[in-house]
């Protein structure tokens, strides 16, 4: 009886070691993944940017709907979770004063 007292401490011990780093793995997959997400929202944004500065080069007008520029070819498809509204993405129609401008012609990968 006297034995068991002694392993017990042990084992919630060895536990609580075990679950620390299991933590901070889960931790560090958590933040990986929002940064990957962030990232490839930017990619989005930019992406977009520079179609609709494009389109308006070519066609002297701002396209009414992002649909627009996958049907008019500035837009190979429109990027899936996409959290940014549409309203926002062409308000104004063109690209945010620190954006840089776009450097080829063609169909955008997003």
């Amino acid at each position: 009886m006297h034995e068991q007292n002694t392993k017990e401490p042990l084992r919630t011990g060895l536990a609580g070691l075990l679950l620390i780093p299991a933590l901070l793995v889960t931790l560090t997959l958590t933040f990986v993944l929002a940064e990957n997400r962030r990232a490839t929202e930017r990619a989005s944004r930019h992406a977009i940017m520079e179609a609709i500065s494009r389109f308006k080069a070519d066609k002297k007008t701002c396209p009414r709907t992002l649909q627009e520029l996958v049907d008019g070819g500035y837009l190979r498809k429109l990027p899936q979770n996409f959290r940014v509204p549409e309203k926002t993405a062409l308000e104004g129609c063109g690209q945010p004063k620190n954006a840089p401008r776009p450097r080829r012609r063609g169909v955008a990968e997003v």
